[in-house]
């Protein structure tokens, strides 16, 4: 039987790079998927090309009635959710700590650590229901030092991270784990996963125990999906607005 046999996850950012790669593998364990993204031509072609195992829904998660309402077509078209894939973001404002612009910092704060928080609450009612449950949070090597990514965007990753551990302290179900799964990005644009750091019944290690200099040798611990990662995506993000269309130019390293 296939690890993901009958298992039912929602995926944000599903249509490209790290979430990409993720709905591929979780498609082929078995899992039956709801691919959030706003590519609506991608998503539509994946729904067409896995037919009766993923449903697309359009889904800026800056837009907390699109979140739940791609949460909740879990139940709707595969009878309830397992799993909940927190991963959809861009690289934010590029402004720093003497060039900060209020808007900007709150659409960076909104896309990558609200949208956690949100689809975290959107989808524990469902777990609750299923008596079990996994949330996976994409956070970022960023998270643990400096000097990988803009503020805006270190900051909102560390959020990520600790608000990773904080769920099931107030969440009462009988079998239950949370992740933050770190990367890093190199100027090939290979993503390169770092750690997984959970939180469970039995934790399997803290982030605070991976050292720098096991970072510096960008080693792999507990390596997630090593064999399903492809090239994080050449997007670029607006200050103006969190959802904005990718727009042409060259291609700057992203942390993921």
């Amino acid at each position: 039987m296939k690890r993901l046999h009958n298992k039912v996850a929602v995926i944000t950012g599903a249509c490209s790079g790290i979430g990409l790669a993720t709905t591929e593998l979780f498609l082929s364990e078995g899992a039956h998927v709801v691919a959030a993204d706003v590519q609506d031509d991608v998503g539509q072609h994946l729904q067409a090309k896995y037919a009766g195992q993923l449903h697309f829904a359009h889904c800026d998660v800056t837009k907390l009635d699109e979140l739940q309402a791609a949460i909740d077509s879990a139940a709707a078209h595969f009878g309830g959710l397992d799993i909940l894939f927190s991963n959809a973001g861009r690289i934010g404002t590029m402004g720093g700590v003497q060039a900060f612009n209020p808007q900007a910092w709150d659409n960076t704060q909104h896309l990558l650590l609200r949208s956690v928080a949100a689809g975290t609450s959107y989808a524990v009612p469902h777990m609750v229901k299923r008596g079990a449950g996994a949330i996976v949070n994409t956070s970022s090597i960023s998270a643990l030092q400096a000097g990988y990514a803009p503020l805006a965007y270190s900051v909102a990753k560390a959020g990520v991270l600790h608000y990773t551990s904080m769920p099931w302290c107030q969440v009462s179900l009988p079998r239950a784990s949370s992740a933050a799964c770190l990367a890093w990005t190199n100027r090939l644009r290979k993503t390169w996963p770092i750690a997984c750091a959970t939180t469970a019944a039995a934790p399997i290690r803290s982030a605070a125990q991976v050292n720098r200099r096991t970072l510096q040798r960008q080693s792999c611990i507990w390596p997630v999906m090593p064999h399903a990662l492809s090239p994080a995506p050449t997007s670029q993000w607006t200050e103006a607005s969190p959802s904005a269309p990718d727009t042409a130019g060259t291609p700057k390293p992203q942390a993921p």
